[in-house]
């Protein structure tokens, strides 16, 4: 690798950690969706 190669890599975007900061994001809102619409909302209203 030349000196020129290394200053690509080095200026690229992490493409791998965008994937993973999507997917845990992803997880996330997949959780919370769940336990709002599964849980407090179908347990009813607060008496």
């Amino acid at each position: 690798m030349g000196s020129d190669d290394d200053k690509e890599l080095m200026e690229a975007p992490p493409k791998g950690t965008f994937a993973v900061m999507f997917i845990y994001g992803a997880i996330a809102l997949a959780l919370w969706l769940f336990f709002y619409f599964g849980i407090f909302l179908s347990r009813g209203p607060v008496n």
